[in-house]
């Protein structure tokens, strides 16, 4: 709760249990972050402060209000503005505070990206992984790897190589 809140700067957020699996911020009005139970019985302190220093960093700089909300509410709008902005929280967190990147990489390698959690829901609710989810999860990978998985459909890739470099640049862009 301290690392959290210290991280977003806010001492009046909420730092709770989460309902459901998976890791999260809930942005202004609520102004909460969830923790994933499982994980904080499960895999170590380390993991947990990458996990809880990236949700810190979301409250301290990811701003949607310049979005106008018939737009964040768009099917798939928000999964691909989160693609870019994970990059972009966890890129100024390791900067900003010593031992974040390597609870960061200890996040991503032991779970390349929440793949199984985001894959599972959404093939329970569609039968199948839709190609904005395939195209986010990527654009996660080659932040995190510098390169895409083997397997992918032609045209997410194609889509890939034509807007990776904006992805990058928007990822890169830290306050």
């Amino acid at each position: 709760r301290a690392m959290g809140r210290t991280i977003g700067r806010d001492f009046a957020m909420k730092v709770e249990i989460g309902k459901e699996r998976g890791w999260k911020y809930k942005f202004k009005p609520i102004n909460t972050i969830e923790v994933d139970p499982e994980d904080v019985r499960r895999k170590g302190l380390e993991y947990c402060f990458g996990l809880i220093a990236h949700e810190g960093a979301h409250r301290h700089i990811s701003c949607k209000n310049f979005i106008p909300k018939e737009q964040w509410q768009e099917s798939g709008f928000s999964f691909l503005m989160n693609a870019v902005e994970d990059p972009r929280v966890n890129n100024w967190v390791a900067k900003k505070y010593e031992g974040a990147a390597n609870w960061l990489e200890r996040v991503y390698e032991e779970n390349m990206p929440l793949e199984g959690i985001i894959d599972a829901k959404a093939k329970e609710k569609m039968g199948y992984t839709p190609k904005h989810i395939q195209y986010g999860l990527e654009v996660i990978r080659y932040w995190h790897t510098g390169k895409f998985s083997d397997d992918l459909p032609v045209d997410v890739r194609e889509a890939l190589k034509l807007t990776i470099a904006d992805a990058e640049k928007a990822y890169n862009i830290l306050p």
